[in-house]
């Protein structure tokens, strides 16, 4: 399918430590904590940006306390945020990127973290773009 793709296999190190599923959380916990340590919260109005997947497709099963990854117009990463609450016509995110004028599309991630940054829920995604 992917022609253009070559995959390679590597033994893994034996002098890396195999970490458990609570190590590799608490890791991730303490690296959104410092990620997100100077954020603010921000209220967009949902017409002025692009959801990928739709969130038409997510809205009657959608979380709150989501990552996104915020881009810009020419698909950019330009940080992550929190999705806090969706309104009628507004989002609320948290996030610490200053300048969030160059925003574009927000993209949803698979995991649901507080705002302590404690992981709520890993949300897997199927191929139809939708959650579950």
């Amino acid at each position: 399918k992917f022609n253009f793709l070559k995959i390679y296999f590597m033994e893994i190190p034996e002098n890396i430590r195999v970490r458990t599923r609570e190590e590799r959380a608490k890791n991730r916990q303490e690296k959104f904590k410092i990620y997100f340590k100077n954020s603010k919260l921000h209220t967009l109005i949902k017409k002025d940006y692009a959801f990928y997947p739709s969130l038409d497709l997510l809205s009657s099963k959608y979380p709150d306390n989501l990552i996104v990854g915020l881009k810009d117009s020419n698909g950019q990463f330009l940080a992550l945020a929190i999705f806090i609450k969706q309104y009628d016509e507004e989002i609320e995110i948290l996030t610490p990127l200053v300048n969030i004028e160059n925003i574009a599309v927000l993209e949803f991630g698979n995991i649901r973290i507080n705002q302590n940054c404690e992981q709520l829920e890993y949300i897997p995604i199927n191929n139809d773009s939708s959650y579950k």
